[in-house]
């Protein structure tokens, strides 16, 4: 028997009390290549019942003092919740309401939830998100807290590290679907060890959504720049603490704000344990000599390499000074700083939005999205747009209905472009397309080449300009690791052995082209 899902929208009475029941369900049977096919078809919302629930919701996390920041529950309103949720788990009764959902399940023990809204609005509003952060988020939660994430630093970046390869895949389903994987970046990883991110330099805030304990946040809270802030339910499986740490010259100052009770991270991916294993894997096959003339060196050292993190991770204590006078007037600054004062749609602020987006599309490049200048001023997207359709000294970019896609670029189109950096894009434009032509012909070692040289100048420009180059740089350390894998599965006598890894990471390689393609062109 093969179950199908698919969904039909209903005209319901619109109601009080939006908490009513939607559970019935028809049943439809085909009859396919011999086998019958149940066809389970589930109702939709209709689109004014969401919203009105959207806005329910809303408010009452506001009365419940979890949510103060404007820019918090216009994501809310934003980024829709039933898109990351997979059909045969999204229950509608409890769809916009202020509980944990169901994302992910093979059993009781084995899934994954979203969070709760008011733990989410919490979260986000301890991370003090400012428009050009970069965000490490740990544990993917499906995407959908990055999504809302990625609207407040919609000018920065978003990566997000999951040990899961399922659920990575997943995410960036849910992310390219909806459209939010503009810029976030999705990472298959230990999240704790840092193994995927600790080349990436350093960064802004941190989110942790999942139980932790103090001892295994000291590899992310040593990647954290000055003024950076983490955030984490940290204790045991009994006992958590939602936790705010935020490093000021060189110290660690932590905000005990609750308790709660989270599922821990899932940590039980790393690359060099994934390096171990397939390392073993080509020991057990017939591989060429100069393979196994090194190959249990190579795993020696490997496993050194993670004996001597795992001791790194445990000694290398961090002291963490709570719940001070110090550390609450820290958050509290912290809050100011990104706070969103709400302004009259007829104020002269309001009237002057040509000259507020203008100031800040000079401050990123000649370009900003409409999301950021919303944030900027708490004023609607329809109010914005209305206003910069008759700017002369710039213009709307992207689809006109979508807040999140649609960027004010100052001039031409092409806004003020450093040109050390314009010419990097260019020669990055030929570089990919002649890696993809080096790929093609199995010439892995030319293809390295260029991989190399592009990572390094990506580098320099950054040093040398300003420009932030970290999703460049992510993209291209990926391929680079994912090339000397393919490389050395070419280099392996027992191929018919590993094409199906060879056939996983030939498709890693393909997407990770797409977004760089995807990042050039958007440039």
């Amino acid at each position: 028997m093969i179950l199908l899902y698919t969904r039909f929208r209903e005209k319901y009475s619109r109601k009080k009390n939006l908490g009513g029941t939607f559970t019935a369900k028809r049943f439809e049977t085909i009859r396919c290549y011999g086998k019958d096919i149940y066809i389970i078809i589930l109702p939709v919302l209709p689109e004014d019942m969401l919203n009105e629930r959207i806005e329910r919701l809303i408010e009452k996390i506001k009365q419940s003092g979890f949510l103060h920041d404007e820019r918090i529950a216009r994501a809310f309103q934003i980024v829709p919740l039933e898109e990351f949720i997979p059909q045969e788990l999204l229950v509608q009764e409890i769809l916009y309401q202020d509980r944990p959902q169901v994302f992910h399940f093979k059993n009781e023990v084995q899934k994954r939830t979203i969070s709760a809204p008011h733990m989410i609005a919490l979260m986000l509003e301890y991370l003090s998100l400012r428009q050009k952060d970069t965000l490490l988020v740990l544990g993917s939660k499906s995407g959908y807290i990055a999504a809302m994430a990625s609207l407040l630093c919609s000018e920065g970046q978003v990566i997000i590290v999951d040990s899961s390869e399922e659920v990575i895949e997943l995410t960036r389903r849910n992310l390219t679907s909806t459209g939010f994987d503009g810029n976030i970046t999705l990472i298959h990883g230990n999240p704790l060890t840092m193994a995927g991110t600790e080349s990436y330099g350093r960064w802004d805030k941190i989110l942790i959504p999942y139980q932790v304990k103090e001892f295994e946040i000291y590899p992310a809270l040593n990647q954290l720049n000055d003024g950076g802030v983490l955030f984490a339910p940290i204790g045991d499986f009994s006992l958590q603490f939602f936790t705010q740490i935020i490093k000021k010259d060189g110290n660690y100052f932590g905000n005990r704000i609750s308790t709660v009770l989270f599922s821990p991270l899932e940590q039980n991916i790393t690359y060099l344990s994934q390096q171990v294993e397939f390392l073993k894997v080509l020991k057990k096959m017939n591989v060429i000599d100069r393979i196994k003339d090194t190959i249990d060196e190579e795993i020696s050292h490997a496993t050194h390499v993670l004996q001597e993190r795992s001791v790194e991770v445990e000694d290398n204590k961090i002291s963490i000074i709570y719940d001070t006078d110090e550390a609450r007037k820290l958050h509290e600054s912290y809050i100011r700083d990104s706070k969103i004062e709400i302004r009259d749609e007829d104020s002269l602020e309001v009237r002057m939005i040509e000259g507020v987006a203008i100031n800040m599309a000079e401050e990123n490049y000649g370009k900003v999205r409409v999301v950021t200048i919303a944030n900027k001023l708490n004023i609607s997207f329809e109010i914005i747009k209305h206003f910069l359709k008759k700017s002369k000294k710039g213009k709307l970019v992207g689809d006109m209905n979508n807040m999140q896609e649609l960027a004010y670029v100052l001039g031409d189109g092409k806004g003020e472009r450093d040109p050390v950096v314009v010419n990097f894009v260019e020669e990055l434009r030929s570089n990919l397309d002649l890696m993809r032509s080096h790929i093609d012909k199995r010439y892995f070692t030319d293809a390295l080449d260029i991989v190399e040289y592009s990572l390094k100048k990506a580098i320099f420009v950054e040093d040398s300009s300003g420009y932030p180059m970290k999703r460049y740089i992510i993209h291209m350390k990926t391929l680079k690791s994912n090339l000397e894998l393919l490389q050395r599965v070419k280099d392996s006598e027992s191929k018919k052995d590993l094409d199906l890894m060879e056939d996983k990471i030939q498709g890693n390689i393909d997407r990770t082209m797409e977004k760089l393609q995807g990042i050039v062109k958007a440039f």
